[in-house]
């Protein structure tokens, strides 16, 4: 199955800072966003490997859920790079989304990342993703990550760059 992994700072929320859960929401366009790949059957899985967002891990993770569940569409999981995960959860490493695949069964080779840094191309690469997203970016990353690096405004636009394997697109 292919998915598609969401980073929680600057893509699905406001970066996360000092103020903690408190007044916790979604940027605008991704709780619509978020339900679009719910119809079209596609798996959302949710990173994290920020210090401050981690550590309010797992109750974020949880609120999240409820975010998304309340606008429509879903989090098949979220991850965060936490003090007791292995030190190759941290991207730009790939352990996060290799530990989702093998748990959720998730097909790599078929999956997107979407973030903001070019430490998340790598770890897309790394994995072995089809490609990676990267919001608000103004160029692509300066070293190759080996798989397709495409640029979209916010998590609303990103899917008309995804192209699945199977043909398609995830945007409409």
């Amino acid at each position: 199955m292919a998915a598609v992994f969401v980073e929680v700072d600057g893509v699905l929320t406001p970066p996360i800072g000092q103020a903690g859960v408190e007044g916790l929401e979604l940027l605008p366009g991704v709780g619509a966003a978020l339900a679009r790949l719910r119809l079209r059957a596609v798996t959302v899985v949710a990173v994290a490997d920020r210090p401050a967002t981690v550590a309010l891990f797992p109750l974020l993770g949880e609120l999240l859920a409820l975010l998304v569940a309340d606008q429509g569409g879903e989090l098949a999981a979220c991850y965060a790079a936490t003090a007791t995960n292995p030190a190759s959860w941290r991207k730009p490493r790939p352990g996060m989304l290799l530990a989702a695949a093998r748990e959720l069964g998730i097909d790599l080779a078929a999956s997107w990342l979407v973030g903001c840094r070019e430490e998340d191309a790598i770890a897309a690469g790394q994995a072995g993703c089809a490609g990676c997203v990267l919001l608000q970016a103004r160029l692509p990353p300066m070293d190759d990550p080996g798989i397709v690096v495409a640029l979209a405004d916010d998590l609303a636009d990103a899917p008309r760059v995804m192209i699945p394997r199977s043909g398609g697109c995830w945007h409409a």
